[in-house]
């Protein structure tokens, strides 16, 4: 009504329906690197697995149970390092209206026992009297040493830590890679099943140098 007059003004209200996002439901393997029955997780490495990489869905957030996930409160707030048991948490997610759905991320764990010890070893080439212990590595020539008895399939990435190896992909090295300890470093080769870790073991890198002290011509 308009005012307090009788006079009435109408109009329309269109109401449209999205549908619900559509979320896979995933697993996440980690490697228990100390054997403990638990490992760290960065949950984010399900983000494409369960969205199947749509660009429209976004807001991703993990919780520890569904009561959680469906009321939207308590969710995880450590993601990127997330210390677990083998278990399921839950995952919501929502597209462009605001409509969320909810779905399943499988925790496992990976304990196998890879019994490589890799060594890559080179002579410093740089000329006499630059020799310091620093030299570059090709690290894929180490895959045959990493994978040597192991079911085939697998792949190798090569990190400086092993806390890189199991939480940032974002920092794996270059396949050509300078040692950053002198002569003698280790690095650590992180055996992949798919996307998912099946073991990370040390990869020692040997710097040998020429320059022997005194080592000079002699006359006799």
């Amino acid at each position: 009504t308009l005012g307090s007059t009788t006079c009435v003004a109408t109009g329309e209200v269109t109401i449209e329906y999205a549908q619900l996002p559509i979320l896979t439901p995933t697993t996440l393997v980690q490697c228990d690197e100390d054997n403990n029955g638990s490992a760290v997780f960065n949950l984010t490495k399900a983000d494409q697995l369960i969205t199947g990489g749509d660009p429209d869905l976004g807001n991703i957030k993990f919780y520890e149970n569904s009561t959680d996930a469906n009321d939207g409160t308590n969710w995880i707030s450590n993601p990127l390092e997330y210390n677990s048991i083998p278990k399921t948490i839950y995952a919501t997610a929502s597209n462009l209206y605001g409509c969320i759905s909810v779905t399943t991320i499988s925790l496992q764990l990976s304990n196998h026992a890879v019994a490589n010890f890799p060594l890559l070893e080179t002579c410093d080439l740089d000329p006499d009297p630059v020799q310091n212990g620093f030299y570059h590595f090709t690290l894929s020539d180490a895959d045959a040493q990493v994978l040597d008895g192991l079911p085939p399939g697998l792949v190798v990435e090569y990190y400086e830590t092993v806390q890189d190896a199991l939480l940032h992909p974002e920092n794996v090295l270059p396949n050509v890679f300078t040692n950053t300890v002198q002569n003698d470093q280790l690095i650590y080769a992180k055996i992949l099943n798919g996307p998912d870790c099946y073991d990370i073991i040390s990869v020692e890198l040997v710097v040998n140098t020429l320059a022997p002290p005194d080592f000079e011509d002699v006359h006799i």
